[in-house]
Formats: structure tokens, sequence, C-alpha cells
């Protein structure tokens, strides 16, 4: 399963540290050269080397340590909408959920390590999914499902309660520009 999903509110805050992080160090880089101090203005089409990118993503990935996959019935809540329909299965991440982001080609892409199966507390159809913090209740991420080209996919969609339901891989995958 490849993913794209939107980085709710913790997790685009914690891009944003990362970021800032680099810019400083770069400006300080650049004041131990020059003596000087400058003002980076961003253009309108900033293009993030991967250091900037996989610091970025390696920093959403720490927000899922020992955090969850949730999958639910009905639609994708819109960005930092609340969650809603019924909760059909809990996959659990490890407690190091990512191995460390790497960059190829202007993507960087950071893979799950092992994900603990769940079994399906309700029966109903896999509409989109959630990725969950630790503590259970803050959301992370979401993305569609479906059984080809959705940022989840499962083999059916058509889940019952009781029955296992697995991860095989994940991976959270953004363009550097």
């Amino acid at each position: 399963m490849t993913s794209s999903v939107r980085l709710y509110e913790p997790a685009r805050r914690v891009c944003r540290e990362a970021y800032w992080a680099e810019r400083g160090a770069r400006q300080a880089r650049l004041r131990r050269h020059t003596g000087r101090r400058f003002r980076i203005l961003m253009a309108n089409n900033p293009q993030f080397y991967d250091v900037t990118v996989i610091a970025a993503v390696n920093a959403a990935c720490v927000l899922l340590n020992s955090g969850f996959i949730k999958i639910y019935t009905g639609s994708q809540p819109a960005l930092d909408g609340s969650v809603t329909g019924t909760l059909l299965a809990t996959l659990t991440f490890s407690s190091t959920a990512f191995a460390t982001a790497t960059a190829s080609g202007g993507t960087v892409t950071a893979t799950a390590n092992s994900i603990t199966s769940g079994t399906a507390g309700n029966t109903g159809t896999a509409g989109y999914f959630a990725l969950v913090e630790s503590g259970g209740s803050t959301v992370v991420a979401t993305g569609s499902v479906g059984t080809s080209g959705a940022d989840m996919n499962l083999n059916s969609l058509s889940i019952s309660s009781g029955a296992t339901v697995s991860c095989s891989s994940f991976t959270i995958t953004e363009a550097q520009t």
C-alpha cells in the first residue's frame, strides 16, 4: 500500500518546525562564512532539498510510533475534519513505526516497520483510513481506501466482524517540490 495522505495539524506543525530548524541552520552557516545576516525569501516555486523533506517525513513518522491505522466506513473527512463512520478495524504500528526515510528521484519515502494485525470489531465497507498517534485520539493523517489506485489498497473492501485484518506493507511518500 502506497500512501499519499493528508497531514493533520500536529504533523504539519512538526514539518514546519523541521523546515524552520533547517532554515535557521542554513542562515547560521551563511553568517559564519560571510559575517552577514541574510534574509531568505520564499519564491513561488520552492524546491526543498533531500535533507529538508527527509527531516519533515521522519518527524511526521515519529508521531506514529506505537500508533494505529484505523479503517472506517464512509468518506474521508476534509482536511482537519472530524473522523466519522464506523470503526471497522485497528492495526498497530511497532514502537518505531517507520524506518528512516530516503530520497530518490524527487520523492522521499518512508517504509513502515512491522504492523500488528487487528480483528475487525464491526462489519462494513471500508471507505477511508486514519493514522492515529499512540494515545488513540490524535489523527495525524487520513487517506482513501480502495482495491486499486487508492491511498490504501485492500484485497476487498468488505470487512466482517471477527475477521483478521492485516497490512503487508505501508509506505508514506512525499514529493520534494
